[in-house]
């Protein structure tokens, strides 16, 4: 780099000319543009959502994935708050997992529901608060991935796993009865399914070959709810 100035020496006109080496500060310049070029790809380019937030929660930063997954620009969600995108009943949570960014050891992760533009979505994220030199946070950055098919997998197991205990239940229960008592055997069961299943009633068919139709044999309602035999 050459830097000139023009001024008088010795009752002559003359310019004053600095020269400065400055081929490692254009390596250091290409190096840092070349590695945030391949940065910014691997966030255009990756499933994962990722975001930057000030200490106010607003949106310093979104990748592609990100306004994608709630249908937006990126234009539209920079310097908004994130929170609204939350799910109503789990800010709260939210709220308080992000406040244990600001203690050590600065990082936090937490699940989440939004409403995202295909509906509602369980995402993970893991993040990591930035601090300045007196070790002060001055903004987030977020990883994030979604999680809903795994949690719909749990949820499903889950009921898998109650539905076996209720079943055992039952049968445990069932085999206590004496003959003469299989019917309340049978209305104890039904109930019990029924109020797992979250239905207003549950009966047993049963076929009558004499008349040709079907007759309720055993029936159960839930409070409220009318008896159709009894109709």
């Amino acid at each position: 780099a050459i830097a000139s100035r023009a001024l008088t020496f010795a009752g002559r006109k003359a310019v004053l000319c600095l020269i400065t080496d400055i081929t490692a500060q254009l390596r250091a310049e290409s190096a840092l543009k070349a590695s945030e070029e391949k940065y910014r790809l691997l966030v255009d380019n990756q499933s994962d959502l990722v975001v930057k937030i000030d200490t106010a929660g607003r949106l310093l930063f979104v990748s592609p994935s990100y306004c994608s997954l709630f249908g937006q620009k990126e234009g539209d969600l920079l310097g908004r708050r994130f929170m609204p995108l939350v799910h109503e009943e789990d800010r709260t949570a939210t709220t308080q997992a992000m406040a244990a960014l600001w203690r050590s050891p600065h990082r936090i992760y937490l699940e989440q529901r939004v409403m995202a533009k295909e509906g509602l979505r369980w995402l993970a994220w893991m993040n990591n608060a930035i601090l300045d030199e007196r070790g002060r946070v001055t903004a987030v950055i977020g990883v994030g991935r979604d999680i809903t098919e795994r949690k719909e997998a749990e949820k499903a197991l889950r009921h898998r796993e109650a539905l076996e205990c209720l079943i055992a239940a039952i049968s445990a229960r069932f085999i206590k009865y004496p003959l003469a008592q299989t019917s309340r055997g049978v209305r104890f069961a039904l109930e019990r399914l029924g109020r797992f299943a979250g239905a207003d009633r549950g009966f047993i068919l049963r076929w009558m070959p004499d008349v040709q139709r079907l007759r309720h044999s055993v029936e159960w309602c839930a409070p409220g709810i009318p008896s159709i035999r009894a109709a």
